[in-house]
């Protein structure tokens, strides 16, 4: 996945290789200099506009899931549409979780605007639990964690990682009132469909 802005010069890939898979291992094999295509076209529907302006902005991503969403904590127009972002990254071990300096540097430039939620699923962490998103949510402990209310009236929730963890948040966020935007009306609710 990119990692960056669509329109930066220079392109930065986070992924991870998958021995069976279709992509990762080509991707693996490559060398410094080796040339790479990459269509001009953007795809994918994970955006800010299909919000409405205002709340909190909840970004829940596992694995490379996250590369979705750091271009869009270092862009102005997502601190300027709303007044938190709480960004949740899940992985299996501590040691999997990427881009900490990245994520550091805005917490330290938008302080209480920002929560950054670091959840291991198979390793103890000294400050959060060792639960799945899914089992966060039902249990209302992410919304403890953030120290900010899923409320479908002032939540708006991006989930972008593995398919399991999407669907079933999908589903859960969705008993909450959540709901994805329907031709031109806005929702509070954005998954990608991401493998």
């Amino acid at each position: 996945s990119m990692v960056n802005q669509p329109d930066d010069e220079h392109l930065e890939f986070f992924a991870t290789l998958v021995p069976d898979g279709l992509f990762s291992p080509s991707l693996h094999d490559l060398e410094i200099g080796d040339r790479i295509y990459i269509d001009k076209s953007v795809f994918g529907f994970l955006t800010i506009d299909q919000f409405p302006q205002g709340g909190t902005l909840w970004l829940i991503s596992t694995g490379t899931g996250l590369s979705a969403f750091l271009p869009m904590l270092n862009d102005e127009k997502t601190w300027e549409l709303f007044d938190h972002v709480i960004l949740c990254h899940g992985t299996r071990l501590i040691e999997e979780f990427a881009y900490t300096d990245m994520i550091q540097s805005v917490q330290e430039r938008y302080g209480e605007r920002f929560v950054y939620l670091p959840i291991s699923t198979r390793e103890a962490h000294k400050d959060y639990p060792q639960k799945r998103f899914t089992d966060l949510i039902v249990s209302g402990e992410l919304a403890e964690l953030a120290g900010h209310p899923m409320d479908p009236d002032t939540a708006r929730f991006m989930l972008c990682g593995n398919p399991g963890m999407t669907t079933e948040a999908r589903k859960l966020l969705g008993e909450l009132g959540f709901k994805s935007g329907r031709r031109g009306n806005l929702g509070n609710l954005a998954v990608e469909k991401y493998w």
